[in-house]
């Protein structure tokens, strides 16, 4: 939401103004549709054979910006392409800043990093005091300060439970007048109902967060079998 606009992106990448008050929606541009990459699948319950799946689509998970001294906005973004399967799971992600009238990508400001020695899956995006903030959706719920120019990725803190999978609905935004970060904790996951895996729970919760030690304060549970996919404050 930047200067009385919001901005979104569909499931399949184009690029969209939409009214606050009525909700309806403006295509700008093709955006992110038609950027895909190529994932690895291993088969381990055969010969453990490596394959590849093409053409796996990158999704935006969530957006932010930031604003210089003269208010011109830059805007950023978070996408993911993933697969999951039976033999295993692989994704790709990229942050990037984009292109505020046809939503493309400017440039490439990470991708695919290890943080700690860790694997990164960047949820929860937020500018803010000169970096970007994202929240590690691999289990650990880690997050992570980028910096924006560069691309260095360094682990800050760890939320001290489990944060929930990475393909959830996603959000992280700051009050400008207080400065307290809210952000959507959201543990929909694809492996809900497999057997044995009770890691997750299909519910999106509304929370403050620290960014700086990790800690989350629920505010309310928005509700189960929905995938909250984004914040503004208006």
């Amino acid at each position: 939401y930047i200067n009385g606009v919001l901005y979104a992106y569909d499931v399949d990448g184009y690029f969209y103004s939409i009214d606050t008050d009525t909700f309806q929606r403006t295509k700008l541009g093709n955006g992110i549709h038609g950027l895909t990459t190529s994932l690895e699948a291993w088969d381990k319950t055969h010969d453990g054979q490596v394959y590849y799946v093409d053409n796996v689509p990158y999704i935006m998970i969530d957006m932010t910006y930031s604003t210089d001294a003269f208010g011109n906005a830059t805007m950023y973004g978070v996408m993911m392409a993933y697969h999951v399967s039976d033999w295993r799971d692989d994704f790709s992600y990229k942050i990037a800043e984009l292109d505020m009238e046809t939503g493309e990508i400017v440039r490439v400001i990470a991708a695919d990093e290890l943080v700690d020695g860790m694997s990164l899956r960047p949820t929860n995006l937020l500018y803010r005091g000169g970096y970007l903030w994202t929240i590690n959706g691999y289990i650990t719920g880690m997050i992570t300060q980028i910096d924006p120019f560069f691309g260095t990725a360094t682990g800050t803190a760890i939320c001290p439970e489990y944060w929930g999978d990475f393909n959830g609905g996603r959000s992280m935004i700051e009050d400008p007048l207080t400065g307290e970060v809210y952000t959507i904790r959201d543990m929909r996951t694809e492996y809900i109902g497999t057997p044995g895996y009770t890691g997750a729970v299909a519910t999106s919760t509304l929370c403050t967060i620290s960014l700086s030690v990790g800690s989350t304060e629920e505010i309310c549970t928005i509700g189960s079998n929905m995938r909250i996919t984004g914040l503004f404050i208006k």
